[in-house]
């Protein structure tokens, strides 16, 4: 029986391929399986508070944390494309300005799109006054795909991502 050169040769490449992506699939699990128990660490670690002294966010990223401080309405960002139980919506993100200086930015939760009007944002309330806000400190909001840069436009309500710096800005 004789052995052809190119058929073994594409099927040794496709072998060493899948060898390779077998051990990628590997070393991804292992950095989930790392960061699953860094999150389950935090989750049962004391409650951080955040204050007008600027944290670093890879200090607190995934810790329970614990802010003062006011709404800011007129500031909201609404995250869209972000589904849930199969019906279209938006992120509520909004800025609280915290006692004694600074801001944090809180995901409020999910709003249901309205379907007549693609702009339009169900009603909603807003807490005014302090309020004592706790949750777990993230470093961004998600990220959805989005061509070019449209969605993200610093200037809309209404945005498929949040760039914090910009928003900063």
């Amino acid at each position: 029986m004789k052995i052809r050169f190119w058929p073994a040769l594409i099927i040794l490449i496709v072998m060493v391929l899948t060898v390779r992506l077998g051990f990628w699939q590997r070393d991804r699990a292992h950095q989930k399986e790392q960061l699953n128990a860094q999150i389950v660490a935090f989750e049962n670690a004391p409650v951080q508070r955040v204050g007008a002294t600027p944290l670093a966010l890879k200090d607190i990223e995934f810790h329970r944390v614990l802010a003062r401080g006011t709404f800011m309405p007129d500031q909201v960002v609404y995250l869209d494309n972000r589904p849930y139980n199969d019906q279209p919506g938006f992120y509520v993100v909004m800025p609280l300005k915290i006692d004694g200086g600074g801001v944090v930015l809180v995901n409020r939760g999910w709003l249901p799109r309205n379907l007549a009007d693609r702009t339009g944002i169900e009603p909603y309330d807003t807490p005014s006054g302090e309020v004592e806000v706790e949750g777990i400190a993230r470093a961004n909001a998600s990220q959805a795909f989005e061509l070019g840069h449209g969605g993200s436009a610093a200037r809309q309500k209404i945005r498929q991502n949040l760039d914090v710096a910009a928003y900063a800005a």
